[in-house]
């Protein structure tokens, strides 16, 4: 690539050459002209001279001696060589040729100073003469009488005169156009020096910017075209420069909500190396770092996962698959293709979703179905037993028909328990208890209290309430409050034993409102606390000892205390009794 320093140089120097050249050729030209008027002036002064030597009539006679005379004498006095032409062209004498040679001289008119005499009066040329072999410059005027043209006089001299001054003017010309090249070769080489500088210093500013991670703009500069480019590239670099701060604040607002993703995404290479993945696929496989251009088997260790890329990869399809992952962990992952560039081959994107709670709820699902039908099933089971026997008329003792029918009521009952359980339990799932309010707890406990000592006494239960706490207030709703009370008060009931206690106990405690029911009935084993909030789930000994309960109760009253932002403890030991607390926080 030139230069283009170099490039102007050269330009200019060339264009210099062409002006010198035109110009030396004008003054050459222009000198010569003068050169030759001058010679001419003085040629025309040395003719007018001649005028008044030589005699017209001899002219006219044609008397060669006379003439020879003439010329010799004017040969004398201007040192011209001089030569007396007839009109017709013939030569009458000349200062240079004895009378005896005239005749071998060939005629004269149709030489160009006399054919510019003759139209012109007066003519001039340079030739070599062929007389003399010589360069000569020859000046011709008329002689004329009365207006008549009868003849011409030339005179002839050597141009040496005349070529000194043109040589002169040659060298003095050659000599001004080294001396102005060599100026104008020197003003180049410092003007492109001085401004090389100035571009040097925007260069070395534009260096250091580059080393930076801002643009910084140019200072200004000496010269009005210098700054002006300076400016443009100012513009053009913070331009630039608020570009790639969008570029990127955009990059950093998408990797933010690419980060906040649950589901964790990675994107891979056709050959299997990582290209990016955000934080959700690094919690899924434990690591913090950045494993970029690293191969899916150094980062996934999960082998169902290494074989389904490596059969995507042989078979490029689609891959989705629910399957359960380490500690517990359910997930689904799906393995694409991508085309991360238009000029590279395809990679595979690998997108992996928890589903562990839908993966229970699933199986809650499934176990609510399979415990909803085995529930119904052993009352529907019985009623149509005793149903079939009744209506086979095999049963004729009336005693026997009473306790029959008493079982299918008790059974019915049951099932009517059970299903207005389940619909309570829907209602308090799906929120539509939406009437929460700020509300005093104490004087709903107490009103349920008073209806449960009857029922409590007749199976000689005795019952006590006990609080410490006076003008509290929580957040709830009295139908789910008499709910959730009512639940734990109807299986401290039933699951008490004989002449046992059921304590209530209210207080406020550290900001919270803390409802306490204890009984001194079967207990709960300890490795089953941690499953009787689950529907339908009882321990034996609750089966055993009330057969027609639902298991719905305490997920019941869990269900409630959750949507109330409460919270349920338990304590208890087998053979020993039950103690629920309920933490509510108070308004």
């Amino acid at each position: 690539m030139q230069k283009l320093s170099v490039k102007s140089i050269v330009v200019t120097i060339i264009f210099s050459l062409l002006v010198l050249t035109l110009l030396d050729m004008f003054i050459w030209n222009r000198t010569k002209s003068f050169l030759y008027e001058q010679i001419q002036v003085d040629l025309n002064n040395q003719v007018n001279l001649a005028r008044k030597i030589i005699d017209i009539n001899d002219l006219l006679k044609n008397d060669n001696v006379k003439l020879k005379t003439f010329s010799d004498e004017i040969k004398r006095l201007t040192q011209l060589r001089t030569t007396i032409i007839s009109k017709d062209g013939v030569v009458l004498s000349d200062s240079e040729i004895d009378i005896i040679d005239l005749p071998k001289v060939e005629n004269h008119i149709m030489r160009p100073e006399v054919q510019a005499a003759l139209s012109s009066g007066s003519g001039f040329a340079i030739r070599k003469s062929e007389t003399i072999d010589k360069d000569l410059m020859y000046y011709c005027e008329n002689l004329h009488l009365n207006k008549r043209v009868i003849g011409f006089i030339r005179f002839a001299m050597f141009s040496t005169n005349f070529d000194e001054k043109m040589d002169f003017l040659n060298s003095l010309l050659a000599f001004s156009n080294l001396f102005m090249l060599v100026i104008v070769i020197l003003f180049l080489y410092y003007y492109n020096k001085h401004i090389q500088s100035h571009i040097k210093k925007i260069n070395n500013e534009l260096e250091q910017a580059k080393k930076k991670n801002r643009y910084t703009a140019i200072s200004p500069q000496r010269y009005n075209e210098l700054d002006s480019i300076a400016g443009l590239i100012n513009s053009i670099g913070l331009n630039l420069q608020n570009q790639i701060d969008d570029l990127s604040d955009n990059n950093s607002e998408l990797s933010r909500v690419f980060n906040s993703l649950s589901e964790g995404v990675a994107a891979f290479s056709e050959s299997g190396h990582l290209l990016f993945c955000n934080q959700s696929f690094k919690m899924f496989f434990e690591f913090e770092e950045n494993p970029e251009h690293n191969s899916f088997y150094d980062i996934i260790h999960f082998p169902p996962i290494i074989n389904d890329i490596d059969e995507f990869l042989k078979k490029d399809k689609k891959i989705s698959r629910r399957i359960k992952f380490f500690k517990n962990k359910y997930i689904d992952y799906n393995i694409s293709g991508m085309q991360y560039n238009i000029n590279e081959s395809r990679g595979f994107i690998l997108t992996l979703n928890d589903v562990t709670k839908l993966a229970r709820l699933e199986i809650v699902r499934q176990d609510f179905v399979a415990n909803v039908s085995h529930e119904f099933k052993t009352p529907l089971t019985s009623i149509r037993g005793y149903s079939e026997t009744l209506l086979s008329g095999k049963v004729n003792d009336e005693t026997i028909k009473n306790k029959f029918l008493q079982k299918i009521e008790n059974q019915a009952i049951h099932l009517e328990n059970m299903v207005t359980d389940l619909l309570q339990l829907s209602r308090i799932e799906k929120k539509e208890f939406i009437d929460i309010s700020a509300i005093d707890p104490y004087p709903i406990i107490d009103e349920l209290v008073s209806d449960f000592k009857v029922q409590c006494e007749s199976k000689g239960v005795k019952l006590t309430k006990d609080h410490n706490c006076e003008n509290v207030k929580i957040e709830t709703n009295e139908r789910l409050l008499q709910t959730l009370v009512s639940n734990l008060l109807t299986n401290a009931l039933k699951y008490n034993k004989d002449n046992g206690e059921i304590k209530i106990y209210c207080e406020n405690y550290n900001g919270n409102f803390i409802l306490s029911v204890s009984d001194q009935g079967i207990g709960i084993p300890e490795k089953e606390q941690n499953r009787i909030f689950e529907r339908f789930y009882r321990v034996e000994e609750a089966m055993e000892l009330y057969p027609e309960g639902s298991g719905l109760g305490l997920s019941i009253v869990k269900n409630i205390v959750d949507l109330l932002n409460g919270e349920i403890t338990l304590e208890s030991k087998k053979g020993e009794g039950s103690k629920f607390s309920i933490i509510f926080p108070l308004v």
